[in-house]
């Protein structure tokens, strides 16, 4: 998990992770701007802790964890803090292959990908998110289901 975890920091380096991030204030607007949740949250720095909480408990579950080839844990990591931070609003964004692509073959199962959910759920709870924009998350999460879970009849 380490060893994952500075890879991340890798990443984290290159979109700008330690730069402040300035919420949507603007001094010379009447009103300000209202945030992302991606702003409201910390940014960049917040999300890559959540990627990496969420990754450390799904590599907890024997099942959840055979889905996951440890080479690839790098790049799994850069992919989900893209797709992240774009539901939360934020400048970076996936750019990868299409979710049923990248998760064909895989054999997930509807409970399966419930329990990742869950878990980013718990992962983003524990980061503060507020109830209203914790369902705002899963909501937009939820239309994935179909494109991830590999035996439609089980949607």
């Amino acid at each position: 998990y380490r060893m994952y975890a500075s890879s991340l920091q890798t990443i984290l380096l290159r979109y700008g992770a330690f730069e402040p991030i300035v919420s949507g204030f603007n001094p010379w607007m009447e009103e300000s701007i209202k945030p992302t949740l991606f702003e409201k949250y910390g940014g960049i720095s917040t999300v890559s802790n959540i990627v990496q909480d969420f990754y450390r408990d799904i590599l907890e579950d024997e099942k959840l964890r055979a889905y996951f080839a440890p080479g690839n844990m790098p790049v799994l990591m850069d992919h989900q803090l893209k797709s992240l931070g774009q539901v939360l609003g934020g400048p970076i964004h996936y750019e990868g292959e299409e979710l049923k692509t990248a998760h064909a073959g895989l054999g997930i199962t509807a409970d399966d990908y419930d329990k990742v959910t869950r878990i980013l759920a718990i992962n983003l709870q524990d980061a503060g998110f507020e109830p209203a924009d914790l369902e705002q998350v899963m909501s937009e999460i939820s239309r994935i289901r179909g494109d991830i879970i590999e035996n439609n009849e089980e949607i």
